[in-house]
């Protein structure tokens, strides 16, 4: 008798214990952040972890979501897409359904098929390429229709008809290049060339005295990463400033400018441009507030960026849909999320059918280390992840064919121009 007793015991203790542990994860939402903790693109892409951590830490402050607390599930992606593949298998396995994070196409693209195939949800929050849509991703980036198009007529309504394009060797500077190309020839702009280097890459001594030689009225710069500082380097390096020659940039943000102005020196950098969307010298209430919370929270030096706010944001859009719908399914929360509508620091926010942002386009001014606002757009701008002047079978191809060239990969380690 004492003997069942005991067996008795045990048995309710572990029954028990397996609820607790069971009611604990009933009690808590999970989400994963996919990012490059370590690697190439690690400095670039901590901003993504900030941003996240604080929304979430925020939310938690205030009683979570549905009365669970939030989790973050992170994996390191190491900047490499292989490695991104790996991290979406990992987190969905982990009983993650909505994942926040990529920024290389490399690694949307690597992630993708996994995320389609789990039916989970991706809030992917940088500017890409376009020639792609996904019912499981919400792209927050610029799409070349908002950014590309606004800079290129801006350039020519201001500084001229001759642009040279510098770019990384990989599939987002590839498609801006054909984009810039196809679009110069409807608007009578005259592209003289383009040189295309491996991601990393230090030296641009030729480059810059090709560009010397054929003296455009303004370069179009869609390097990533490292590469910027060595470019804007060697133009220093050739005593070309913006006097003679303009550089519009594209990947460039408040963070790696401040970087930049720090080791070159503001001289190198002053009067260039960047394109983009947010900037955080936009100068209203609602983004006042915005940069003092993040300030209070990482210090009076951080600054939040284009691809900062776009994680603000995703998360906005989360977890409305999640308190309007009661659940964290991504297949609810993706029928919830279409065609949302919030209104930003940034302006209006809407999701279009294709799941990407009709958002307004800014061009910022560098002026040591700081970034004015000289233009933006009078209205939000509908994306066009298939850009209309060609029909999506031309951007596919050319897509298509960019691969096949890299050996069925979306970053090549040769260079050239096109």
């Amino acid at each position: 008798m004492r003997f069942i007793i005991i067996i008795l015991f045990v048995v309710v203790f572990i029954s028990g214990m397996l609820y607790f542990f069971t009611s604990l994860q009933d009690k808590t939402i999970k989400i994963g952040l996919l990012y490059s903790k370590t690697g190439t693109m690690s400095k670039e892409e901590q901003v993504l972890s900030q941003v996240l951590h604080y929304q979430v830490e925020k939310i938690n402050q205030e009683g979570g979501l549905l009365h669970k607390y939030v989790e973050i599930v992170e994996y390191d992606g190491a900047s490499n897409e292989k490695e991104f593949a790996k991290g979406a298998e990992f987190l969905i396995n982990k009983g993650v359904e909505t994942i926040f994070g990529a920024w290389t196409s490399a690694s949307r693209k690597a992630i993708k098929p996994i995320i389609e195939r789990e039916n989970a949800l991706l809030f992917y929050p940088v500017q890409y390429e376009g020639i792609e849509e996904s019912e499981n991703i919400i792209y927050l980036g610029s799409v070349p229709n908002q950014q590309i198009r606004s800079s290129v007529s801006y350039i020519k309504n201001n500084f001229g008809k001759k642009i040279y394009i510098v770019g990384s060797d990989s599939i987002y500077p590839r498609i801006n290049h054909i984009y810039i190309q196809e679009f110069s020839k409807l608007i009578g702009m005259d592209l003289l060339g383009a040189s295309h280097v491996p991601l990393g890459t230090k030296s641009f001594k030729e480059v810059v005295q090709k560009i010397a030689i054929l003296k455009p009225d303004v370069i179009i710069n869609t390097l990533n990463a490292s590469a910027n500082s060595a470019f804007f380097n060697e133009l220093k390096q050739q005593k070309i400033d913006a006097k003679q020659i303009r550089v519009f940039s594209t990947s460039i943000d408040e963070v790696s400018l401040k970087y930049m102005g720090d080791t070159l020196g503001t001289q190198a950098l002053n009067g260039h441009y960047i394109m983009g969307s947010y900037f955080n010298s936009i100068d209203n209430i609602e983004n006042v507030k915005i940069r003092k919370n993040y300030e209070k929270r990482y210090g009076k030096d951080f600054i939040l960026t284009d691809v900062g706010f776009n994680v603000h944001m995703a998360f906005e859009f989360y977890k409305r849909a999640v308190i309007n719908i009661g659940s964290v399914e991504a297949e609810k929360l993706l029928r919830e999320i279409h065609n949302d509508t919030l209104e930003s620091a940034a302006g209006i926010l809407c999701l279009d059918d294709n799941n990407h942002l009709h958002k307004k386009v800014r061009i910022s001014k560098i002026q040591n280390n700081r970034l004015d606002i000289v233009w933006e757009s009078e209205y939000s701008i509908q994306p066009k992840p298939f850009p209309s002047f060609k029909n999506k079978q031309f951007w596919e191809k050319e897509q298509n064919r960019l691969y096949e060239n890299w050996d069925e990969s979306w970053q090549s380690n040769g260079g050239g121009a096109l």
